[in-house]
């Protein structure tokens, strides 16, 4: 082969060479703009869920505050209802020789605490809350008060 066959040859290979490893290096800047582009984006949505943390944050300690304002409140009403003196039930005071004689010696007898229902009442007896009214003489549109005795059973 002739030198100068050579020499171009040997030119060619080397422009060719150049032209590949230039291209390498453009599509290795080509994926490392897309690779900062995704991490530029996966940053911006990290600082918005780290709002939307803190802003949860302050919700749940708000929620808290709330709850404990509420539970206080609650307890103060509890309180105060225990100071009030107990009325005997209109339909009781209607009635008063069949209350006596449903609450007769020897006969079961309940008196209402603070916050007790008819329904806790009854289930705590085996009652149901219609039996429970039919035997103490109650009407639906009276409600019970603490300190009031109800016979629960026959």
């Amino acid at each position: 082969m002739c030198p100068r066959k050579r020499i171009v040859r040997m030119l060619l290979a080397g422009i060719l060479l150049s032209f590949v490893s230039a291209c390498g290096r453009q599509a290795s800047q080509d994926a490392l703009t897309q690779l900062n582009a995704r991490l530029d984006r996966l940053e911006q949505k990290m600082i918005q869920l780290e709002k939307k943390d803190a802003e949860l944050t302050e919700l749940t300690n708000d929620a808290k505050a709330t709850s404990i304002k509420l539970e206080e409140a609650i307890s103060e009403l509890n309180q105060q209802l225990a100071k009030m003196a107990p009325r005997p039930s209109p339909a009781v005071e209607g009635k008063p020789a069949q209350a006596a004689a449903d609450v007769a010696p020897g006969k079961k007898h309940h008196v209402v605490a603070p916050g007790e229902t008819l329904y806790s009442i009854a289930r705590r007896y085996g009652l149901s809350v219609d039996d429970l009214r039919r035997i103490n003489h109650l009407s639906q549109d009276r409600p019970i008060q603490a300190g009031q005795k109800l016979a629960v059973a026959r």
